[in-house]
Formats: C-alpha cells, sequence, structure tokens
C-alpha cells in the first residue's frame, strides 16, 4: 500500500499529537495506535515520520530517554 504518498504529513502530525495528549503515550505508542485506528502498517507511518525531522527527533529523544531510565534502573539492580 503506497498512502504515504498521497497522506498530507500535518494532518498526520496533527493526529499523532492528538493521540498522544488523549492517551497520554509516547510517540511511537501514538504512531502505532494512529496506524491500527486507520488499518495500516507501521511502515506507511515510518515512511511519513522520515518526511519529517521534528517528530522523528522527538521519537528518538524519547527513546534514548527511555534507555538512559531502564539502565538507570537495571545499575539499581545490578550492585
Amino acid at each position: 500500500m503506497v498512502i504515504n504518498q498521497f497522506y498530507d504529513i500535518n494532518d498526520f502530525l496533527s493526529q499523532i499529537e492528538n493521540i498522544k495528549k488523549k492517551k497520554n503515550v509516547e510517540y511511537i505508542e501514538a504512531v502505532i495506535l494512529w496506524c491500527e485506528d486507520n488499518n495500516l502498517e507501521i511502515e506507511t507511518a515510518a515512511g511519513l515520520i522520515k518526511k519529517d525531522s521534528v517528530i522523528k527527533d522527538k521519537i528518538q529523544y524519547e527513546a534514548e530517554r527511555s534507555e538512559e531510565h531502564t539502565s538507570e534502573l537495571q545499575s539499581h539492580w545490578y550492585i
């Protein structure tokens, strides 16, 4: 399915922000929920995310922050 060529990036970003706020989830979870709601594969959203560096950076930041938090928790358990 080649929907990402025809889907408006601004509409996509707006929907992701709305899902994130309404469901109180991180960006990647909002993207997954958007895909589920629209019966689309995650690859479709990936194509849209690649078009916008801002959301790409937000997803990366959240992933890195989550990794750091996981490392901190693990270091407390492995004394």
